[in-house]
């Protein structure tokens, strides 16, 4: 089970990025501060071992039964939306 998931921790922008900018929770530069402090540089952030959305089929096929909440007006609903396709189109079970 992922909650709220941060799934892609580089700075990539996508419509709910873009559309949450200003969320009272997880503001855009809220979530920069917070990837930074995690990992040293944007090359990094796109490791699998950071951000699981940049992980191989091969790695994403060996994934148990997912269950993913998130919310509409999540700033990080686009990448959770794109990993459980990924993992739909992979065989994997993992509900949204």
């Amino acid at each position: 089970m992922l909650c709220c998931p941060a799934l892609n921790l580089s700075s990539d922008m996508t419509q709910s990025r873009i559309d949450g900018a200003h969320d009272p929770v997880l503001p855009s530069g809220l979530l920069a501060v917070i990837s930074s402090s995690y990992v040293q540089n944007d090359c990094d952030s796109k490791n699998p071992l950071a951000s699981p959305y940049f992980a191989t089929d091969v790695t994403l096929r060996q994934f148990p039964s997912t269950l993913i909440f998130t919310g509409s007006e999540d700033p990080l609903l686009d990448d959770s939306v794109t990993f459980n396709a990924r993992l739909r189109g992979l065989g994997v079970k993992s509900y949204l």
